[in-house]
C-alpha cells in the first residue's frame, strides 16, 4: 500500500472525518429500524433477556408476587413492551433530521407493522400495553414517560384491527424462532440465513432481512440520491 500524500491526508482530516461520522450515524439508525431489527429484537429481548437476563428476573418477581400478569408475560409480550418504548419515544422517526426521513421512514413502517401484528395476535391495543408495562414496572422506562406518550400518541386501534390474521401468525413465528433458547447466543446474521419461513408474511419480512444483509447500504444511498439530501431544510 502506498503512503498517502499530503493532499490525501488533508482530505481525510477534513472531509474524511465527516464521511466516517455520517457512516456511523447512518449504520446506527438503519440497525435500529427495519426488518433486520425484527430478528435482533426477538433474539435479544424475547430470547437472551427473557431466558437469562433482567426480564427473567422480572418474570420471577411477578410469579413470586402472584401478579395476574405473570402468566401473560412471555417473550412475545417482552418484545411488544420493548417495541412500545422504542417506537414511541426512544427511537421515534421524528427525532431524526428531516433530510434523513426518506431513509428511515420505510424502515420504521416495517417495524410498526410488525409491532401491530403482534398486538393483533395477542388481541391487545397500545393503551392496554401501556397499562401492562406500568403495572409490571417494565425495566428501562418510567411510568411518567409512558403516561406522557399515551397523551400524545395517535389512536392506532383501527390500524391494529385491520392487520390480517396471517400477518399476526407470522409475527409470532418470528419471535418464537429467533427468541428460542437454542438461538439466543448465535450470530444474528447467520441465524437469519438459517430461518425457513412457514408463512407468506414471514417470508416477506425474511426477504427484507436478507436484502439488508446482501445489499447493505445500497437502498439507503438510493433513497438519499432520490430525495437530494444536499437540500436540507
Amino acid at each position: 500500500m502506498s503512503t498517502p500524500n499530503k493532499e490525501e491526508v488533508r482530505w481525510f482530516l477534513e472531509d474524511g472525518q465527516k464521511l466516517i461520522r455520517f457512516a456511523v450515524f447512518a449504520a446506527d439508525k438503519i440497525e435500529a429500524n427495519g426488518a433486520y431489527l425484527l430478528a435482533r429484537r426477538s433474539q435479544f429481548v424475547g430470547g437472551e433477556r427473557f431466558v437469562a437476563g433482567d426480564l427473567k428476573k422480572l418474570k420471577e418477581r411477578l410469579e413470586t408476587e402472584g401478579s395476574p400478569h405473570a402468566k401473560e408475560f412471555d417473550p412475545v409480550m417482552a418484545v411488544l413492551c420493548e417495541s412500545y418504548v422504542r417506537l414511541g419515544f426512544k427511537n421515534n422517526p421524528n427525532l431524526y433530521p428531516k433530510w434523513f426521513a426518506p431513509v428511515v421512514r420505510p424502515l420504521f413502517e416495517t417495524q410498526v407493522h410488525f409491532y401491530r401484528a403482534l398486538l393483533k395476535a395477542r388481541g391487545h391495543n397500545e393503551a392496554y400495553l401501556a397499562g401492562f408495562m406500568t403495572d409490571i414496572k417494565f425495566p428501562g422506562v418510567k411510568a411518567e414517560d409512558i403516561e406522557r406518550w399515551e397523551l400524545k400518541r395517535g389512536n392506532s386501534n383501527d390500524d391494529i384491527v385491520l392487520v390480517p390474521a396471517n400477518h399476526a401468525y407470522a409475527a409470532i413465528e418470528i419471535v418464537r424462532f429467533f427468541g428460542s433458547p437454542e438461538h439466543i447466543h448465535m450470530d444474528t446474521a447467520g441465524l437469519i440465513r438459517r430461518f425457513i419461513p412457514k408463512t407468506k408474511e414471514a417470508e416477506y419480512w425474511h426477504s427484507e432481512r436478507l436484502s439488508y444483509l446482501d445489499r447493505g447500504m445500497e437502498p439507503m444511498l438510493a433513497a438519499l440520491k432520490k430525495n437530494d439530501v444536499t437540500k436540507r431544510e
